[in-house]
Parts: C-alpha cells; sequence; structure tokens
C-alpha cells in the first residue's frame, strides 16, 4: 500500500498554491483596471470559474471476499468523488484498524480469526470525508478452516 500520509501536506500545497494563483488574478484585474483588452491579453479566461468538488458520497455496498487465512478482500461500491478511500475493521477486544487505498478493492491480511469482525468505508478528497457506508459483519478462517464465504 501507498503511503498516505502525504496527502494531507499534498492538498495543503494545492490550497497554497491556489491562494497564490488567487492574488496573481487579483493584480493583474487591478493593473487592468476593468480593461478588458488587457485582462485578455494577460490569458486569463475570465469566463471560467472553478467549481467546487462535494465530499465524497456515502458507499452504497461493501462487499467482502474471503481469499486466504487470515485474509480478506473488500470491494467498496458507489463511493463518488473520492481521492482515496478509508477502510475501518473492528473487532472485539478493542481490535479497530484503518486502511487507506486509492483504489476501491482492499486486500487486507493477518485478520483475527474465528471471530465476529464489522467493516466499513468511505470516500476521502481535498474537501473532507464522506460517511461511512453501511457495516457489513463477517468473519475470518484460519489456516485449519477452509469457509469462504463472509458472514
Amino acid at each position: 500500500m501507498a503511503n498516505f500520509a502525504l496527502i494531507p501536506d499534498r492538498n495543503n500545497l494545492r490550497r497554497q498554491i491556489t491562494d497564490m494563483l488567487e492574488k496573481q488574478c487579483f493584480a493583474v484585474n487591478q493593473l487592468a483596471n476593468g480593461e478588458l483588452e488587457i485582462l485578455n491579453k494577460s490569458g486569463f479566461q475570465l469566463n471560467k470559474v472553478r467549481e467546487k468538488r462535494p465530499v465524497p458520497s456515502k458507499g452504497t455496498a461493501l462487499e467482502v471476499k474471503l481469499i486466504a487465512p487470515k485474509c480478506a478482500e473488500f470491494h467498496a461500491h458507489g463511493i463518488v468523488n473520492s481521492n482515496f478511500i478509508e477502510l475501518e475493521i473492528d473487532g472485539p477486544d478493542g481490535f479497530c484498524k484503518v486502511y487507506s487505498s486509492t483504489k476501491t478493492k482492499v486486500k487486507v491480511s493477518d485478520l483475527p480469526v474465528g471471530v465476529e469482525l464489522k467493516a466499513c468505508v468511505r470516500g476521502v478528497n481535498g474537501n473532507g470525508a464522506g460517511e461511512w457506508s453501511e457495516t457489513v459483519t463477517f468473519m475470518v478462517y484460519g489456516s485449519t478452516q477452509h469457509n469462504n464465504a463472509a458472514a
């Protein structure tokens, strides 16, 4: 998996660049003093306004497929406008892990065996995190068990 700890830094840099460009646009507008000919020669396209991207939509489904002992694959469906997804897996005795991926399918290994686990997913972009999907309950098998279906 990629290191997603750098995403907030990247988003912060994007905001700084956007702020700088907005200040430059303001300066050009001030220099042009409303003269459209000067503004057109400057290269600014006056008819374009950047749309703000909404936070990601809530996922419609989370599919769990047991693929090996202590290992499962999670497939998120219906998340729109996300840069990456966050998958949260909860279990007994305080077990809670969050995984991030730019793909909608995430493979997770070393899961606790023979206990009920719960998972949910949400999309995240530069404007924030979307709502968590509905929770899916499943159980992972160990090397001596051969159950291939999620509960």
